[in-house]
């Protein structure tokens, strides 16, 4: 990892890491490569995943339900500026 190598180049014995966005995967891969020299990791953003990928919403008791019903409703009907922004962000130019 060419973080990792330039901070070694560096001649870094210890670091922190701060991390938002794409720079939280960065960071968090960081501290699995060079976990004797980092000595902190902070992160702003934190993904997972369901602990079993075939039943996603086990588990997920009736308020937990609800809102994955909600909020699917919503970025269904109430994103699409979102989404044109994402996709064809120079479309709305005018």
């Amino acid at each position: 990892m060419a973080n990792v190598k330039l901070i070694q180049r560096l001649n870094y014995k210890g670091y922190i890491a701060q991390g938002g966005d794409w720079g939280s995967a960065i960071s968090s891969w960081m501290a699995i490569f060079d976990e004797p020299n980092m000595r902190a990791l902070h992160i702003n953003l934190i993904s997972g995943g369901p602990a079993d990928p075939a039943k996603p919403l086990e588990g997920l008791t009736r308020d937990e339900l609800a809102y994955v019903e909600w909020k699917r409703n919503y970025d269904l009907h109430e994103t699409a500026y979102q989404v044109i922004q994402s996709t064809k962000p120079q479309s709305l130019m005018a």
